[in-house]
């Protein structure tokens, strides 16, 4: 992924970038548990900042900028990353990929799936609620997050 960030393809093809892009934050409490043992059980926060790469009808693409989330006393902060927002059936979901760090400095991958009851759109007046997939979303292959949210404009 690293390659594919550092030579211009992990976003995909872009056919019409937004002439100003929007700045977006998807803040979010909860748990995560241990994928090596169930019964391991940590508090998790997080927040995650984005800009929008490109925002259509049926595309709206983001880039993450930077965040942080906090599982127990382990600290993992957004070396890089993407979003891609899908809706269907007047749900909208937000799937977040990206690399990050450890505070031991090592590197590894995250998966986060947001659903919303409420179909995002371009006017987000008000913060949207939404729950992070607890299937779908995992954090340096050691935890996946059960959490609730609220994603909006800066």
């Amino acid at each position: 992924m690293l390659n594919q960030f550092e030579t211009g393809k992990y976003f995909g093809p872009i056919t019409t970038p937004d002439a100003t892009p929007d700045s977006y934050t998807a803040s979010f409490t909860g748990t995560a548990t241990s994928l090596d043992d169930e019964s391991i059980v940590s508090s998790v926060d997080g927040d995650i900042y984005l800009e929008s790469i490109t925002t259509g009808s049926h595309t709206f693409k983001l880039r993450v900028t930077g965040g942080d989330i906090l599982i127990g006393d382990a600290f993992y902060d957004f070396v890089f990353g993407k979003a891609r927002l899908a809706s269907s059936d007047g749900t909208t979901s937000v799937i977040v990929l990206g690399q990050i760090m450890d505070d031991q400095g090592d590197v590894s991958t995250i998966r986060l799936t947001m659903n919303t009851i409420t179909p995002i759109t371009n006017d987000l007046s008000e913060p949207i609620s939404f729950t992070v997939d607890s299937s779908r979303s995992k954090i340096a292959k050691q935890w996946s997050l059960d959490a609730t949210g609220d994603f909006g404009l800066v």
